[in-house]
Parts: structure tokens; sequence; C-alpha cells
């Protein structure tokens, strides 16, 4: 090997010498000045050769008569032996990195396959001339487009997405209900909404205040969550019906509902629609009876151990199903629904549900769905009157003597209201339809005393309200309509509800 010697492009060369047959022959080879470090390489096809076409062996002395295969072997030999890598007489170029899933070797961005010469200080380059045409061949896989092959015969792969795509594919299966029977929020950012997909009952959790929703996991399968309960982000109770088995269920949580568990019921109970707690121990639910029509008679039952087990109380036999219940202590308690003759009917306790007591909520009242309580004396509750067998208006309800005597306070012509809430003693919301279908709300901030009809963006039933604050609060519909505001209902916006399945 001769000395370095300087090259076109301020290129150094390095005279390389070798031996063919009794010739000595050189070629000059290019590679920066230093030691380069080898490292291992892909194996790849060796490129086309580009020395110049072969020709006979010089005529001449009888030592210089090798042929032109004896002279390619030679210079394959020497390229084997010297690693040929650039080097720029200017300032030296950042080492390059290398993309994930590359193949060890390539240059990334060139198109091509591995370089077929080692690196050094982490910069790869090719044995080709910088000004070479580059390769047409395919890029290596890269982690992106691995993930959408698929083996053969499967089908077409998908084409590549976009990163927040590919998040969206390889992240747990959405859920999106398609009924909806309850919401409950025990704060402005905590809170449930339940329903049903394909006939399976769940129930989906928010603790962003809408922004994300969590599908959890129900001990029920096909059924309905009527209504979903709290005292606080962690208390949860959920009541409803288990479509398998023909019967009642209820539902506890200690943990907001990443865990239920299913309590023992009385035998018989057909379903449940409500339930009201006021500590983490007293509890009551009401429901029905198997029966036709309007069911077989109102059910009641209590808890006092938080929902692992629940006694039958006695219930009026002119109650046919209890649709709603409102307690505000461990004493004072209020039901609503239906009687027998398909009039509308309330219940009252004042010792904890030993006894209850039928109250009449005025004449013409088909049904009541909804009651509500702010203290012992004043409360509301919201149906229809029934004219001719057919709902004809809404009715709101009110008393201030603990329900021994009701009025009407709301008179809504052509509508059917479905529920109420208060979150306090000014500040209250009734919902429901119209006759051609539009969702109905109806709020007051002077504790009823008059009713104010706001626009809800709802093309169908509203059935049911939750405020944490007389600010913020949902409202949603049996078609999956849920609505949301922060300004006590002056205005509305429709909420997506798209949970993440759980792994159950």
């Amino acid at each position: 090997m001769d000395a370095v010697k300087d090259g076109p492009g301020g290129r150094k060369r390095i005279q390389v010498s070798w031996t063919v047959g009794t010739t000595m022959r050189s070629e000059g080879l290019t590679r920066p000045l230093g030691r380069a470090r080898p490292t291992p390489l892909a194996r790849t096809t060796p490129p086309a050769a580009t020395a110049p076409a072969p020709s006979h062996a010089r005529p001449g002395g009888a030592g210089r008569a090798l042929g032109t295969w004896s002279l390619v072997v030679a210079v394959l030999l020497a390229l084997g032996a010297v690693a040929l890598v650039e080097h720029s007489s200017g300032p030296h170029r950042a080492p390059v990195a290398v993309d994930a899933g590359r193949v060890p070797g390539t240059t990334p961005g060139s198109g091509g396959g591995p370089a077929t010469g080692p690196t050094s200080g982490g910069l790869t380059t090719p044995l080709t001339s910088p000004r070479a045409t580059p390769s047409t061949a395919p890029p290596p896989p890269t982690a992106t487009s691995a993930s959408s092959r698929v083996p053969s015969g499967a089908g077409p792969a998908r084409p590549p997405t976009s990163s927040a795509a590919t998040t969206t594919t390889t992240s747990p299966a959405s859920l999106r209900l398609t009924t909806l029977a309850d919401l409950h929020f025990a704060s402005a950012s905590v809170g449930w909404i339940s329903g049903q997909q394909s006939s399976q009952a769940f129930v989906v959790a928010t603790r962003d205040g809408g922004a994300t929703w969590q599908a959890q996991c129900l001990p029920v399968g096909r059924g309905d969550i009527w209504k979903v309960t709290s005292i606080d982000a962690s208390q949860v109770w959920a009541f409803g019906s288990d479509l398998a088995n023909a019967s009642a269920v209820a539902l506890r949580s200690t943990d907001g509902g990443g865990h239920w568990s299913a309590a023992a019921l009385p035998s018989g109970i057909a379903t449940l629609f409500s339930g009201s707690f006021v500590d983490a121990n007293q509890g009551w639910a009401v429901g029905d009876f198997p029966g036709p029509n309007n069911g077989g008679g109102g059910a009641i039952v209590h808890t006092a151990d938080g929902g692992r087990t629940w006694t039958l109380q006695p219930v009026p036999a002119q109650v046919a199903a209890l649709y709603d219940v409102s307690f505000l202590d461990g004493v004072h308690g209020w039901a609503a629904g239906v009687a027998s003759d398909h009039s509308g009917v309330v219940l009252a306790t004042s010792d904890a549900g030993a006894t209850w007591v039928s109250q009449q909520p005025a004449s013409g009242v088909a049904e009541l769905r909804g009651i509500r309580f702010v203290s012992p004396s004043r409360g509301w509750a919201v149906g229809w009157d029934f004219t001719s067998g057919a709902p004809s208006a809404g009715v709101i309800l009110t008393t201030g003597d603990g329900g021994a005597t009701w009025t009407r306070q709301g008179h809504d012509p052509d509508t059917t209201l479905w529920g109420v809430d208060f979150a306090d003693a000014s500040h209250g919301w009734v919902v429901g339809q119209r006759d051609g279908g539009q969702g109905e709300v109806l709020v007051t901030s002077d504790g009823g005393t008059t009713w104010q009809r706001q626009q809800a963006p709802a093309p169908t039933v509203i059935q049911r309200t939750s405020f944490a604050n007389p600010a913020d609060g949902w409202a949603g519909g049996q078609q999956v309509a849920v609505l949301r505001t922060h300004d006590g209902g002056a205005t509305w916006s429709a909420a997506q509800v798209v949970a993440s399945q759980p792994a159950c």
C-alpha cells in the first residue's frame, strides 16, 4: 500500500497495490482519514461492476498475460479488504439516526437497500457514487407500514393512516349506546349514564365533565339499567331488570363504578325503576311486580347496609307501579307512580318506610313519572293528564305541606313530562317531549312560581335530567340525545358520549 495522495474534489486517496500473478497492479481507492470501524452488514447482492469492459491480455512480457477475469477477481478482493467511505474536505456531517424498524446499514430516505460498506462515526455511506441515480426499489418496511400488512389470503392491506388514526385502531374498541335510560351527576366532573347496546345493559362513566367516557362492566347481561344514583363520586347504585332471568336487579359500587356487585333481592320483583340513598347505608328502591299493562303491583325495597341486602316494605293495594322515589333523610320519603285505575299516585312515609300512605295528587292526573323534594315540606311531581285514553298535557304538581295537598303549578299542553330535578329550593328543571317529538325543557329560578321553556337542540324525547349545581347540568333522551349546559340551561349543547370498551 502506497502513501496517501490527494484525489479529485479534495478527497484523500490511498494507493493500494496487489500482485496479480507475477505482476504488480495498483488502484486508487478513497477512504476518510483515520481508521474505519467495521460493522456487521446485511447480506445483499453485490452491485454491478463499474469497471471498464474487459480486454485481452496485453502483448509484451510473458508475466503480464493474465486474462480479464483474473483482474475482476483481484478488484473484488481489494474491495473486500478496503472500506470505501467518502470524506469531504469541509466540516464533518452529523451522524445519521437509523429509523425504527429500518434494516441496519440502509440509507434513510434513499429508497435503496442496505449499504455495502462499513460505517464510521454513525455516518452511513453507500458504495455507489453520490451522483448515481437512486435505486427505485421499494423502501424497507417501517414501524408504521409493517402494522398494515396482512397474511396472504387475508384480504387487501389497509392503507397507512395518520398517527391519530393508528392510535384509534390500536386502542380498546369504542362503545356507543343505542338507547339511554338515565343519567346522574355527583358533581360537575363526575357522572354516569346508563343504557343499552344491542340489548346489553351498560353504564358509562366520566370523571372529567364528559371529555372522556369509560364503559363499566356489569354483572348483568341483556337487560335495562333504569336508574343510577350516588351520594358522592365513589358510592354508586344502579337499578333495573335482567331480561334473561325476568327479574329486577340492584347493583352497588364503592369505587365510582370501577367494580359492580349484584345484591340478592326479594323474589318476584320484575323491575326496579328508581332508587334514593341518604347516606352510605340507608337507601330505598321502587318498581313493580309482574303483571299486565302498568304492572302487577307496586314494589318498595329498603336497605340498611349500603345495598348488600334488601327487604320488602308494604305498599297500598291500589298501586300498580312506582317509577320514582325521593328521600331527604332517613325518615321522610315519597314515591310516585300509577294506580290500578290508571290515575297518578303519590305515596309518603314519615317512618323510613315502615308504613306508606297514599296521597291524592290532583284530579285528572294520569301518571306521575318523576318526583323530587328539597325539604320535608316542599316538593314537585311531574307527569301528564289523561283524556280519552291518551296523554293530553304535561302537568307539574307542587306541595308545601309534605304532600298532604298537591296543586297544579304548571300545565303544558300537548306535552308529556318525564323527569324533574332541583339543584336547590329555587332552581329546578323539568324535561319531556312535545307531541311533535321535539324535546322539552322547562326551568324555574323562583322555586316553581314561574316556569320558562328553554330551547334544547334535541329532536327527540328528553326523559332524564341531572344538575350538580344551579349552573352545570345534563339532560338525555331515549334515543341517546345527550345535552349539557353550564349556565343553568340558558343554552344547551349536544354532547358526544363515546366510551372505551371495558375488558370484562
